[in-house]
Protein backbone atom coordinates (compact mmCIF):
# COMPACT_ATOMS: atom_id res chain seq x y z
CA UNK A 1 0.00 0.00 0.00
CA UNK A 2 2.78 2.43 0.89
CA UNK A 3 4.56 1.71 -2.39
CA UNK A 4 1.34 2.29 -4.31
CA UNK A 5 0.74 5.62 -2.55
CA UNK A 6 4.31 6.75 -3.26
CA UNK A 7 3.98 5.60 -6.89
CA UNK A 8 0.71 7.51 -7.37
CA UNK A 9 2.22 10.71 -6.01
CA UNK A 10 5.67 10.48 -7.62
CA UNK A 11 4.96 8.77 -10.95
CA UNK A 12 1.32 9.59 -11.64
CA UNK A 13 1.38 13.11 -10.17
CA UNK A 14 -1.68 12.43 -8.00
CA UNK A 15 -2.37 15.12 -5.40
CA UNK A 16 -1.82 13.54 -1.98
CA UNK A 17 -5.10 15.09 -0.83
CA UNK A 18 -6.94 12.79 -3.25
CA UNK A 19 -5.72 9.64 -1.53
CA UNK A 20 -7.43 7.95 1.42
CA UNK A 21 -5.72 5.06 3.20
CA UNK A 22 -7.44 3.53 6.21
CA UNK A 23 -6.22 0.95 8.67
CA UNK A 24 -7.28 -0.47 12.01
CA UNK A 25 -4.69 1.02 14.39
CA UNK A 26 -3.10 4.41 14.92
CA UNK A 27 0.29 2.72 15.05
CA UNK A 28 -0.17 1.22 11.59
CA UNK A 29 -1.41 4.54 10.20
CA UNK A 30 1.60 6.39 11.61
CA UNK A 31 4.01 3.77 10.26
CA UNK A 32 2.42 3.93 6.81
CA UNK A 33 2.68 7.73 6.74
CA UNK A 34 6.34 7.62 7.85
CA UNK A 35 7.20 5.03 5.18
CA UNK A 36 5.52 6.99 2.39
CA UNK A 37 7.23 10.21 3.49
CA UNK A 38 10.62 8.43 3.56
CA UNK A 39 10.02 7.03 0.08
CA UNK A 40 9.14 10.47 -1.27
CA UNK A 41 11.57 12.41 0.92
CA UNK A 42 9.05 15.14 1.81
CA UNK A 43 6.17 15.54 4.29
CA UNK A 44 2.62 14.85 3.18
CA UNK A 45 0.28 17.21 4.98
CA UNK A 46 -2.82 16.57 2.86
CA UNK A 47 -2.65 12.76 2.68
CA UNK A 48 -5.34 10.97 4.69
CA UNK A 49 -3.75 7.94 6.33
CA UNK A 50 -5.67 7.11 9.45
CA UNK A 51 -7.87 4.61 11.20
CA UNK A 52 -11.47 4.18 10.16
CA UNK A 53 -12.55 5.95 13.34
CA UNK A 54 -10.14 8.86 12.86
CA UNK A 55 -11.32 9.36 9.30
CA UNK A 56 -14.91 9.40 10.49
CA UNK A 57 -14.11 11.91 13.26
CA UNK A 58 -12.51 14.18 10.70
CA UNK A 59 -15.55 14.00 8.44
CA UNK A 60 -18.01 14.44 11.31
CA UNK A 61 -16.17 17.44 12.78
CA UNK A 62 -16.84 19.21 9.49
CA UNK A 63 -20.36 18.03 8.69
CA UNK A 64 -22.14 16.59 11.74
CA UNK A 65 -24.35 19.67 12.04
CA UNK A 66 -26.26 18.27 9.05
CA UNK A 67 -27.39 15.49 11.40
CA UNK A 68 -28.36 17.90 14.16
CA UNK A 69 -25.27 17.43 16.33
CA UNK A 70 -22.74 19.99 17.50
CA UNK A 71 -19.28 19.98 15.92
CA UNK A 72 -17.79 20.16 19.40
CA UNK A 73 -19.00 16.63 20.29
CA UNK A 74 -16.98 14.60 22.79
CA UNK A 75 -15.99 11.01 22.20
CA UNK A 76 -16.82 8.49 24.91
CA UNK A 77 -14.15 5.86 25.41
CA UNK A 78 -14.91 2.32 26.57
CA UNK A 79 -14.85 3.31 30.25
CA UNK A 80 -17.23 6.24 29.68
CA UNK A 81 -19.51 4.02 27.62
CA UNK A 82 -19.60 1.27 30.23
CA UNK A 83 -20.34 3.74 33.04
CA UNK A 84 -23.16 5.32 31.07
CA UNK A 85 -24.72 1.95 30.26
CA UNK A 86 -24.62 1.00 33.95
CA UNK A 87 -26.17 4.35 34.90
CA UNK A 88 -28.93 3.89 32.32
CA UNK A 89 -29.65 0.42 33.64
CA UNK A 90 -29.84 1.77 37.19
CA UNK A 91 -32.14 4.63 36.09
CA UNK A 92 -34.42 2.12 34.37
CA UNK A 93 -34.23 -0.28 37.34
CA UNK A 94 -32.93 -3.08 35.15
CA UNK A 95 -31.26 -5.77 37.25
CA UNK A 96 -27.53 -5.83 36.38
CA UNK A 97 -27.28 -9.35 37.78
CA UNK A 98 -29.96 -10.65 35.44
CA UNK A 99 -28.80 -8.66 32.40
CA UNK A 100 -25.07 -8.06 32.49
CA UNK A 101 -24.14 -4.48 31.51
CA UNK A 102 -21.30 -5.88 29.40
CA UNK A 103 -23.75 -8.02 27.41
CA UNK A 104 -26.16 -5.09 27.00
CA UNK A 105 -23.29 -2.89 25.80
CA UNK A 106 -22.08 -5.57 23.39
CA UNK A 107 -25.57 -5.88 21.90
CA UNK A 108 -25.86 -2.09 21.49
CA UNK A 109 -22.45 -2.05 19.81
CA UNK A 110 -23.47 -4.86 17.44
CA UNK A 111 -26.69 -3.02 16.59
CA UNK A 112 -24.79 0.17 15.79
CA UNK A 113 -22.30 -1.76 13.67
CA UNK A 114 -25.29 -3.12 11.73
CA UNK A 115 -26.55 0.49 11.39
CA UNK A 116 -29.59 -0.16 13.57
CA UNK A 117 -30.44 2.85 15.72
CA UNK A 118 -32.36 2.73 19.00
CA UNK A 119 -35.69 3.65 17.40
CA UNK A 120 -35.39 0.94 14.75
CA UNK A 121 -34.42 -1.68 17.33
CA UNK A 122 -37.29 -0.73 19.62
CA UNK A 123 -39.74 -1.37 16.76
CA UNK A 124 -38.37 -4.83 15.97
CA UNK A 125 -37.23 -6.19 19.34
CA UNK A 126 -39.21 -8.49 21.58
CA UNK A 127 -41.30 -6.78 24.25
CA UNK A 128 -39.82 -8.92 27.03
CA UNK A 129 -36.56 -10.31 28.36
CA UNK A 130 -33.10 -9.34 27.21
CA UNK A 131 -34.27 -7.67 23.98
CA UNK A 132 -36.69 -5.42 25.85
CA UNK A 133 -33.96 -4.50 28.35
CA UNK A 134 -31.53 -3.68 25.54
CA UNK A 135 -34.14 -1.59 23.70
CA UNK A 136 -34.89 0.45 26.81
CA UNK A 137 -31.21 0.94 27.70
CA UNK A 138 -30.23 1.74 24.10
CA UNK A 139 -32.88 4.44 23.87
CA UNK A 140 -31.91 6.08 27.18
CA UNK A 141 -28.20 5.65 26.44
CA UNK A 142 -28.55 7.53 23.15
CA UNK A 143 -30.65 10.21 24.82
CA UNK A 144 -27.99 10.76 27.49
CA UNK A 145 -25.19 10.77 24.91
CA UNK A 146 -27.08 13.38 22.92
CA UNK A 147 -27.64 15.55 26.02
CA UNK A 148 -23.90 15.45 26.70
CA UNK A 149 -22.98 16.13 23.04
CA UNK A 150 -21.27 12.75 23.13
CA UNK A 151 -20.63 10.00 20.63
CA UNK A 152 -19.20 6.57 21.28
CA UNK A 153 -16.81 4.80 18.91
CA UNK A 154 -19.64 2.95 17.18
CA UNK A 155 -21.48 6.24 16.60
CA UNK A 156 -18.47 7.55 14.69
CA UNK A 157 -18.92 4.88 12.04
CA UNK A 158 -22.73 4.76 12.07
CA UNK A 159 -23.20 8.52 11.90
CA UNK A 160 -20.72 8.88 9.05
CA UNK A 161 -22.75 6.36 7.07
CA UNK A 162 -25.96 8.20 8.02
CA UNK A 163 -24.39 11.49 6.96
CA UNK A 164 -23.52 10.08 3.53
CA UNK A 165 -26.98 8.49 3.17
CA UNK A 166 -28.85 11.65 4.11
CA UNK A 167 -26.66 14.34 2.57
CA UNK A 168 -25.80 13.72 -1.06
CA UNK A 169 -23.74 16.92 -1.29
CA UNK A 170 -21.39 15.73 1.46
CA UNK A 171 -21.20 12.27 -0.11
CA UNK A 172 -20.38 13.73 -3.52
CA UNK A 173 -17.72 15.97 -1.97
CA UNK A 174 -15.83 13.00 -0.54
CA UNK A 175 -16.39 10.89 -3.64
CA UNK A 176 -14.84 13.73 -5.64
CA UNK A 177 -12.04 14.26 -3.14
CA UNK A 178 -10.79 10.69 -2.86
CA UNK A 179 -9.92 9.22 -6.22
CA UNK A 180 -7.65 6.59 -4.69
Amino acid sequence: ITSRIAYLIRERDVDSGNILAVTFTNKAANEMRERVERMLDFPLTRLWISTFHSSCVRILRQHIAALGYKRSFVIYDETDRSSLIKACMADLRIDAERYQPRAVGAKISALKNNLTDAEQYEKTSARFGFEEAVARVYSLYQEKLREADGLDFDDLLMLTVRLFERNQDVLRYYQGLFHH
